[in-house]
């Protein structure tokens, strides 16, 4: 932010030159998730009126802020996907956070009956009271379900859609369905994901270590000679 009003002072000869700011690296971001086992067992442990939001969520990589926003209109079931195209925010419908919106397939898990009667207008997932969810009443949702999973500590936002694109990496589903299913503007935004294909990761380390195994059998064999 200096460097940039520094920049915009010399463009409008306030000063006549800019200093010299030393090029920072951010350091990478660390991606916290659970597999899918995971996220159905701290579930499990929610009031099940209060389960339907968050079961879409474990099988659909929205944000939480999109769940709350989905209608009825947007799901065809004729086709089987849904129009993702809004958000809540602080109690008001906004466009999702890169103003794009996308079509996601819909989950063979997802129980359809939850739209059944229901106007096109009329919101998809509600609380006791026929109102909205809210995001701060779910985190407390799912972090006392997640305490009583017995569940180290993770984020609601990492527990769904991290941990679903965590898994799809970690299953050799390529970068750029990743992308799209996670409604990214550009691949850049998912490349975070790329260093979580830790399965993949794992049979080079695998393949290191039963090489050292046949090594230390050859030396043993060859000392008892």
């Amino acid at each position: 932010m200096l460097k940039n009003f520094c920049i915009w002072l010399f463009q409008n000869e306030i000063i006549i030159r800019t200093p010299i700011f030393s090029i920072l690296s951010p350091p990478e971001t660390v991606i916290h998730w659970i597999d899918k086992d995971t996220q159905l067992k701290i579930i499990n442990e929610m009031p099940k009126r209060k389960q339907p939001i968050f079961l879409f969520l474990a099988y659909h990589p929205v944000r939480p802020s999109e769940a709350i926003a989905l209608k009825v209109k947007d799901f065809d079931l004729d086709n089987y996907i849904i129009h993702i195209c809004r958000s809540m925010s602080n109690g008001e419908e906004r466009s999702r956070k890169n103003k794009k919106s996308y079509y996601l397939p819909i989950s063979q898990s997802f129980d359809k009956s939850i739209l059944k009667d229901k106007l096109p207008e009329a919101k998809v997932f509600i609380n006791k009271d026929g109102n909205r969810n809210d995001i701060r009443r779910m985190d407390e949702t799912w972090h006392k379900a997640r305490e009583k999973a017995g569940v180290p500590h993770i984020t609601m936002y990492s527990g769904t859609r991290h941990s679903i694109a965590s898994q799809a990496v970690n299953r050799g589903i390529d970068l750029s369905l990743v992308s799209q299913a996670l409604g990214h503007s550009s691949l850049e935004m998912t490349k975070k994901y790329a260093s979580l294909n830790v399965k993949m990761l794992n049979t080079i380390v695998e393949a290191q270590l039963r090489h050292i195994d046949e090594n230390v059998k050859t030396k043993s064999t060859k000392n008892k000679d």
